[in-house]
């Protein structure tokens, strides 16, 4: 069989964004704004992204100073 990792990962973005294109569409039907609705799409990948990134620098300055 194989890794199948790359299959999955490929899966599950083509997913996220058929999803992503789902609800810009149905936001735009209900009369959205593309200027509301970008910002809406930054904050939510900011409150995404923040916790990870604070993870990430966190172990990178523990793992200097060892």
């Amino acid at each position: 069989m194989g890794n199948t990792t790359p299959f999955v990962v490929s899966f599950l973005l083509r997913f996220i964004y058929g999803v992503m294109q789902i609800l810009t569409k149905a936001a735009f039907n209900q009369g959205t704004s593309t200027s509301v609705l970008n910002f809406y799409r930054h904050v939510i990948a900011t409150m995404y992204l923040l916790p990870i990134a604070f993870a990430i620098e966190r172990y990178a300055y523990f793992w200097l100073l060892s």
